[in-house]
């Protein structure tokens, strides 16, 4: 089996801070010293690195910016500071292969995945099931995929005046005729499809939750591989719902 996925790439990087002393410089703030740093891919990067840690047999063709740009993450005793490199990001070319068995797309909204290039997946690879997470203001792209996954609060922000998730999502399935799972963090996950009327919720999976980060890509990497193995979409989102949980329990992004 092959996979294509494709999407905006980052870096996570996390630094580590013990605070020791009260800044004598201006009062009210304090001193840190440096304890640790570790970097991790991010964005499509996690997606794919979750794909080969979960399922490593299935050959993965990745396609991402070349220039990463960093996420850096400030961890001290007080709370965490995020600074990010934000930046329009633009794709290599792509030499697609012949056929694949899924696609994926992992859209961050930085430039990678573009409408025209959604087109030409469509149309190229008919059939093949496209799985995408994506952002609320490119929902349009995507008419006719196989799923999307939008978490609750990028469905909320895409519908802010529908205060129910279950109706917010068969309004998103209809409205582009895919599957839509809305992931809801430690409340599981809800499986909508509008033109079968079905609606089904996934309780939510006990985790130590440590951190949150990249759980969306390892979410959207294993509904693919499962849906691979069983040809079941119920299945593989109960078995994504279920190692996405097992990722928060991870110091760092997702997996890694």
């Amino acid at each position: 089996m092959r996979v294509l996925i494709i999407g905006d790439a980052f870096i996570d990087v996390w630094r580590y801070y013990r605070k020791v002393k009260e800044n004598p410089e201006q009062p009210g703030t304090f001193v840190y010293k440096f304890i640790d740093e570790r970097e991790c891919v991010g964005g499509v990067s996690n997606t794919a690195h979750a794909f080969r840690y979960i399922e490593p047999e299935i050959e993965i063709q990745l396609e991402h910016n070349e220039m990463r740009p960093r996420k850096v993450r400030f961890e001290t005793d007080d709370g965490m500071l995020r600074i990010d490199d934000e930046e329009n990001l633009r794709l290599p070319q792509i030499y697609f292969k012949d056929s694949y068995d899924a696609i994926i797309i992992s859209d961050y909204n930085k430039g990678c995945v573009t409408e025209k290039l959604m087109k030409k997946l469509k149309n190229k690879f008919s059939g093949v099931p496209i799985f995408v997470d994506t952002k609320p203001e490119n929902y349009g792209w995507y008419k006719d995929v196989f799923c999307v996954t939008p978490n609750y609060k990028e469905l909320e922000q895409l519908y802010p005046k529908e205060t129910d998730i279950v109706k917010s999502a068969k309004r998103l399935s209809k409205e582009i005729n895919s599957n839509v799972i809305v992931t809801l963090g430690e409340n599981g996950c809800l499986l909508v499809n509008d033109s079968k009327d079905m609606t089904i919720p996934y309780e939510g999976i006990f985790a130590n939750k440590v951190n949150v980060s990249g759980a969306g890509d390892v979410f959207l990497a294993s509904l693919c591989i499962n849906f691979l193995k069983t040809k079941n979409l119920k299945t593989a989102t109960d078995q994504a719902n279920k190692n996405a949980a097992l990722s928060v329990e991870n110091q760092y992004t997702g997996f890694q």
